[in-house]
């Protein structure tokens, strides 16, 4: 059994890391977005899951100088019984600008409309990727992937 300091011990060496990845994005430079002429605010944070400790950074991320930036919307992903469901926050985006498609067990969400968004997704399980199908409606978009059966 750890002992109490230990714990507190493995928290503060997981903040101290947190924190100096943060002065690494800031080092990188603060990128300053054009939106209709005005400066706009920049997002950008993690998401951590506690079932694996895994860390997913979400938001404006930093990309090459040389790409455009791209922001990372915000994603739930659900697993229901038969299929993968994903959700994402993707305000301004038109269906016909969205592709997603299953690369190696993730999948991979982008749109080249006058917003640029990329993500790339950990699937929970094997799906079938013939069955994906893309929904958006008041910025959000749903994907439905079938489950590979069992």
């Amino acid at each position: 059994m750890r002992r109490p300091e230990q714990n507190i011990g493995g928290l503060l060496d997981g903040l101290r890391r947190l924190a100096e990845g943060l002065e690494q994005f800031s080092q990188q430079g603060e990128q300053k977005l054009d939106i209709g002429g005005r400066e706009g605010r920049m997002v950008f944070g993690y998401s951590v899951r506690t079932a694996d400790g895994k860390a997913e950074a979400f938001g404006h991320v930093p990309t090459r100088a040389a790409e455009t930036p791209a922001r990372q919307p915000i994603v739930d992903v659900i697993e229901e019984a038969d299929a993968i469901l994903v959700i994402a926050e993707m305000p301004g985006v038109a269906l016909a600008d969205i592709t997603a498609e299953v690369e190696a067990g993730a999948l991979v969400l982008d749109c080249t409309g006058a917003t640029r968004w990329h993500k790339r997704i950990a699937l929970p399980g094997p799906v079938r990727p013939e069955s994906l199908t893309l929904a958006a409606r008041n910025g959000i978009v749903e994907i439905r992937l079938a489950r590979v059966p069992a």
